[in-house]
């Protein structure tokens, strides 16, 4: 039923174009544009500083009105740089250990209730970066406080497991 909306649908028609590096879509922003950034600019061009014109330049038949690259990896490496993209890896890598962390102790500890949360809570992280991987949703307020929760809980959750070992 879902299939059958129009905003399914427009998108599901779309795909052609996205998959298709002269589509002005994703393609065009992660293999073109994203490494001509890449190349020019080393180490970054700021957060929030790209523009719709800067991709043009690039690919001028890329999607009107976009200002960021449809996926954190791609806009995390053009806006910070090689360096900046190996800290937010980091950072990135280090919430999953902690959650992972936390939902083995849980497991281990024999706590059914909190390892079914250790492991939702992990799941939820894990979705929410591989969202992340063909969405830029590191600029939206709403799901930076939703990395920021899972984040916490998988820290204090660990932390919690930690002190009873």
């Amino acid at each position: 039923l879902l299939c059958l909306t129009p905003f399914v649908q427009d998108r599901l028609g779309k795909l052609t174009t996205e998959l298709n590096i002269q589509g002005g879509g994703r393609m065009t922003m992660w293999f073109e544009i994203t490494p001509a950034l890449i190349r020019e600019h080393p180490w970054g061009i700021g957060y929030r500083s790209l523009t719709n014109e800067m991709m043009r330049d690039i690919a001028p038949y890329v999607e009107a009105d976009r200002d960021h690259l449809h996926s954190n990896i791609a806009q995390v490496l053009v806006a910070t740089g090689g360096l900046g993209f190996v800290l937010y890896m980091l950072w990135m890598l280090a919430a999953l250990h902690a959650g992972w962390t936390y939902f083995r102790a849980a497991r281990d500890a024999v706590d059914p209730p909190d390892a079914i949360s250790a492991l939702a809570v992990l799941c939820m992280l894990v979705g929410l970066l591989l969202n992340g991987v063909v969405e830029y949703n590191l600029g939206d307020g709403e799901l930076v406080l939703a990395y920021g929760l899972l984040m916490g809980t998988c820290i204090a959750g660990q932390q919690r497991y930690r002190k009873t070992v």
